[in-house]
């Protein structure tokens, strides 16, 4: 018997068949343990943001400029990143990256948002990865404490409300009939 969402129940789960596909983070073993080595001086502050845009560029990512990176900025693989131009991204934002995001010039992102291009099928009986790339616009807004979800592309001028959570591609008409 299956979940009135079609998933198998826990009991025919088999989380032990899920196989984490290493050949698709982008970049080897080595590459990734330094990364994970540099965030606690990512994210100490020493430098400010021309430094953390330093680090992201050394590692992979796509930075503009000018541009403002919070202190408490999380990035899972910086290499699958792009940030345009004059980009604002607040404090305790966390990019889940398992597949690219791209975020367009002049977009600001509000504290305490996660963008995450990574999932897995809750049907499936081995949680199946299913990642997708998102992407957004430019001159975007995401309010604080916004949730955007894989696959999601938004347009140019999109406004996302404090709180959402954006699980499908968002439109600017959409955007506005929440506020």
């Amino acid at each position: 018997m299956t979940a009135a969402d079609g998933a198998p129940p826990l009991k025919d789960r088999r989380l032990a068949d899920y196989v984490v596909d290493k050949s698709q983070r982008g970049r080897n073993r080595a590459w990734l343990l330094a990364w994970l080595a540099i965030g606690p001086i990512f994210r100490s502050g020493l430098g400010g943001t021309p430094m953390r845009a330093a680090f992201l560029r050394a590692f992979g990512a796509q930075v503009g400029a000018p541009i403002s990176l919070s202190r408490s900025l999380r990035v899972h693989f910086p290499w699958k990143l792009t940030l345009g131009n004059f980009v604002v991204v607040g404090d305790r934002v966390w990019f889940i990256n398992p597949e690219p995001i791209v975020v367009g010039d002049a977009t600001i992102i509000g504290a305490d948002v996660v963008v995450c291009s990574g999932g897995h099928d809750h049907r499936a009986a081995a949680f199946t990865r299913t990642s997708a790339p998102v992407k957004l616009g430019s001159r975007c807004s995401i309010g604080d404490g916004s949730t955007v979800l894989k696959d999601v592309r938004m347009p140019h001028d999109t406004e996302i409300a404090p709180g959402s959570v954006v699980i499908t591609h968002a439109t600017r008409s959409s955007a506005e009939d929440r506020s």
